[in-house]
């Protein structure tokens, strides 16, 4: 019994860190927002798992001023487009900008001429803008290797906000791979969804993948050996809710 308790005291998560440096705001945040954006700027690539409604979009945004993580690419449903670029000039007097068809070619030079410091798209027009070509081999799965990116394009991003993340839960799915591509290298990457783990923990591994922490739990296979084992494909929870916590 008292090898348990000691077990479970080992896997208590440590108290939030709290934030220490002043961002120019125009709206407070709540305290645990303070942490989280304090957690934020301690890690780097994180997964920002609040639920639904507790301003997540408000602790990236807040994060990336802090850092002034900039250039910063949104990429988030599209319908929540407008309410990225609507919180943005609540919060701060950053300009950001829709990525259209209109600045297709040129958007960068948004940046380069301080017209702008955040770019935001949605899931489906990531192609458009940030991929040059595909190809596949015939009878081959798509890797990523196959993408060829617009790397003078991706190039110009200091960070990476991908809103409701787990819409690349599945690594094999093309959103997933020209998400991992675009974020590849980046010093700022924040995931942001209220529910990382749709089913099992394996929906995990995509998004540990994407903001480069999947070596953190020892890659694809010793993930998948620890924590989804057995009949339901899930196991060691409470170990994986502790590292979780302590790393992203």
């Amino acid at each position: 019994i008292g090898s348990a308790v000691e077990q479970e005291q080992e896997l208590q998560a440590p108290p939030m860190p709290k934030l220490s440096v002043s961002i120019q705001l125009k709206m407070r945040m709540f305290p645990y927002q303070e942490e989280g954006v304090a957690y934020n700027l301690e890690h780097r690539r994180v997964i920002v798992g609040d639920q639904p409604g507790l301003g997540k979009t408000a602790q990236a945004i807040a994060t990336i001023s802090a850092a002034q993580a900039f250039p910063c690419l949104v990429i988030c449903p599209s319908s929540l487009k407008i309410n990225w670029h609507r919180e943005l000039h609540m919060l701060t007097d950053y300009k950001a900008i829709i990525l259209t068809d209109k600045v297709k070619r040129n958007f960068p030079l948004y940046w380069n001429s301080g017209l702008a410091q955040v770019f935001i798209t949605n899931y489906e027009k990531k192609k458009k803008y940030f991929i040059e070509s595909i190809s596949v081999p015939e009878g081959a799965k798509l890797r990523l290797d196959h993408i060829k990116f617009k790397r003078d394009y991706i190039g110009i991003f200091n960070s990476v906000i991908i809103d409701e993340s787990h819409r690349v839960k599945d690594s094999k799915t093309q959103q997933a791979k020209f998400t991992k591509g675009i974020c590849a290298g980046k010093p700022w990457i924040l995931a942001l969804t209220g529910t990382p783990v749709i089913n099992k923990p394996k929906d995990l591994i995509s998004q540990l993948s994407i903001i480069e922490q999947l070596s953190e739990f020892g890659g694809y296979q010793q993930f998948v050996n620890r924590y989804c084992s057995g009949e339901r494909e899930a196991s060691n929870l409470r170990e994986l809710n502790y590292y979780l916590n302590v790393r992203c």
